[in-house]
């Protein structure tokens, strides 16, 4: 049996009993046993379509034997996040869900049922996760295999929401960007320094997995990534443009 760790959100109808409905629905599913659920966390939406409504998060942790499968369901959606401590990596499932590191709207609830669950891809706790967003330094880094991919996303995130481009241990009362260099970068971010809040892993490629990734491009071994271009349907620029408003949701987005 895995313990699994599932995110929940609505921003249609009557959010609540969507949730409520979820949860049920979850409870009821075969060789499944629903173990504890969070509040619900209203937040604002980031990304996707203009002019929608407030959604209401909530979190999960379930026992199951089933296989770990995509969650798809409208008006409410339902992200695995973990799925005990396997890694898992298919064309159409990854779990841990590679961008929940980020995000604040799916760890605040998860924290709350949750802390001590570990993220195996990163190997920290989500506990670890959440205060890592509260505590870390206001810089972002981006990496990619092919250093134009990486300039051109420090170039767009910077014309996108007015930042500075800057060396990466310069202190700043706003978030800075920078390309994360290699063996450098992992040497910019030393102690005393500390690791960005947020570092950005362009996955270029499908078939190559996240732990090669991190050597390849000589990212910690341990800790959060926020990996994009995981998904072919989505812009990278706009990918990472919403980690940085999931991470710092004062930030307003210039239109592209």
């Amino acid at each position: 049996m895995a313990h699994c760790l599932i995110g929940l959100g609505s921003n249609l109808g009557d959010r609540p009993d969507h949730l409520r409905r979820a949860m049920l629905a979850l409870a009821r599913l075969p060789a499944t046993r629903l173990l504890a659920r969070s509040r619900f966390h209203e937040t604002a939406p980031l990304g996707g379509p203009a002019g929608q409504g407030r959604f209401l998060n909530a979190a999960a942790v379930a026992e199951t034997s089933l296989e770990p499968v995509r969650w798809a369901a409208r008006p409410l959606d339902l992200d695995l996040l973990l799925y005990g401590r396997q890694v898992v990596e298919t064309p159409s499932l990854a779990a841990p869900h590679p961008r929940m590191t980020y995000r604040r709207f799916v760890l605040q609830p998860a924290v709350e049922i949750a802390a001590g669950m570990l993220h195996a891809e990163s190997q920290w706790t989500v506990g670890r996760l959440l205060n890592h967003l509260d505590a870390a330094r206001d810089a972002v880094a981006v990496a990619a295999r092919d250093g134009r991919d990486a300039a051109a996303l420090v170039e767009g995130l910077a014309e996108r929401f007015g930042l500075g481009v800057r060396p990466a241990a310069a202190a700043t009362s706003r978030p800075t960007l920078c390309r994360w260099e290699g063996e450098r970068g992992a040497a910019s971010f030393a102690v005393g320094s500390g690791r960005p809040k947020l570092l950005l892993a362009v996955r270029s490629s499908a078939g190559i997995s996240f732990r090669h990734l991190r050597t390849m491009l000589h990212l910690p071994p341990h800790g959060p990534i926020g990996w994009i271009g995981c998904d072919a349907a989505i812009d990278p620029l706009d990918e990472a443009c919403a980690a940085i408003e999931s991470v710092w949701p004062e930030l307003t987005r210039k239109p592209s």
